[in-house]
């Protein structure tokens, strides 16, 4: 039971960082329909032309803060809306530690839910 468990935790990570590269996709996408050059987005951001080729292309791993900030140059902000997941609550409760916090008053779907998917040794 904990292997198919864990094969469906795995296969939602993998379904986010789907997500997270095309993130970063439509970034690009946007940025070369603006005309916006590599170089230009580096110098305002305080990098080398090669890092953002490295971040344009998936071959680093950028913190939120650095999407972000690539966003606001090519003119877009992203905005996060958290959303209740029963599956994942479930794999949570069963193998990993667990707490929730009451629901917040406004909002009838969203909530926020804190969790680690650690598993203790």
């Amino acid at each position: 039971m904990l292997n198919r468990e864990r094969r469906e935790s795995i296969r939602k990570r993998r379904e986010q960082n789907k997500r997270d590269r095309q993130l970063i996709s439509d970034l690009v996408e946007m940025r070369k329909k603006l005309g916006i050059e590599q170089v230009e987005i580096a110098q305002k951001m305080s990098v080398s032309q090669s890092t953002i080729s490295r971040f344009e292309s998936g071959q680093i791993n950028p913190t939120q803060q650095t999407i972000r900030r690539y966003a606001r140059i090519v003119g877009v902000s992203i905005e996060y809306r958290l959303v209740p997941d029963v599956e994942i609550r479930h794999v949570v409760q069963n193998v990993a530690v667990y707490q929730e916090i009451p629901y917040p008053q406004y909002g009838d779907t969203d909530f926020t839910v804190h969790y680690s998917d650690k598993v203790q040794a």
